[in-house]
């Protein structure tokens, strides 16, 4: 969804997981103009923000496999590379969680 060139409702995001984040057109609340893919924050545990990480995975891979959109997961894992490369994030726990959450199930996925 990141990029998009027209705006879109706030409603048709209402059911998005908790870590992406419409980003509203600043003149029309109402209006999304594009998703951040990746909005955490860590308690500064590792291990249990690698929990959380697993979770978002999870979520994550449930919702484009609802949606029939595999493009969200690629929104995401895009999201949380280009924070990297930018600095606006320094990888912790939750990324590792998720990283290696969605690669065990690509593995897993992989044998069948």
């Amino acid at each position: 969804m990141t990029g998009m060139t027209e705006f879109a409702p706030v409603e048709e995001f209402s059911d998005y997981p908790a870590f992406c984040q419409p980003v509203l057109k600043e003149d029309n609340p109402s209006l999304v103009t594009w998703i951040d893919g990746w909005v955490v924050y860590p308690t500064g545990d590792f291990e249990q923000d690698k929990k959380i990480g697993y979770c978002f995975a999870d979520i994550a891979i449930r919702f484009a496999r609802e949606k029939q959109n595999s493009g969200f997961l690629y929104m995401v894992l895009g999201a949380i590379n280009f924070k990297t490369l930018n600095r606006m994030i320094i990888p912790g726990g939750i990324e590792y969680g998720f990283f290696q959450r969605v690669s065990q199930i690509a593995y897993c996925g992989s044998m069948n």
